[in-house]
């Protein structure tokens, strides 16, 4: 029941015509999350059930979590999530910057039919 209502939430919150804007944490929709009660990633020593859920990030501070203290964007696509949700595969990518390359091509193609053309030099503006 808690998953169907978290469903809901996120399908109310973001819309795949609406662009998140890239100073948001994605959440659930990232890799890196740990829902509350989940293993934490780490090594074995280290494995312990989250108490609450957060970013789990093993590389550093994420900036999308923690903009002014954040070491990096380690956004990483969580895309059984997003696609359950009814979201693209690069939601939370904001430009085709954060998109690994060999996917980029696949990126702009898709968001410009979503949100425009050079959608990511508005957002900077």
């Amino acid at each position: 029941m808690r998953q169907v209502i978290v469903t809901l939430y996120f399908k109310m919150k973001f819309r795949p015509e609406k662009k998140p804007l890239n100073t948001i944490c994605p959440e659930v929709f990232c890799f890196c999350w740990v829902e509350r009660g989940v293993h934490m990633i780490g090594p074995p020593e280290n494995t312990r059930l989250a108490e609450e859920s957060r970013c789990g990030c093993p590389f550093g501070k994420c900036i999308r979590l923690n903009p002014q203290n954040g070491d990096g964007d380690y956004y990483e696509s969580n895309e059984p999530k997003l696609e359950k949700a009814g979201l693209p595969w690069f939601y939370f990518f904001t430009d085709p910057f954060n998109v690994d390359e060999e996917s980029r091509d696949e990126y702009i193609k898709e968001s410009k039919l979503l949100w425009g053309e050079n959608h990511w030099l508005k957002q900077k503006e």
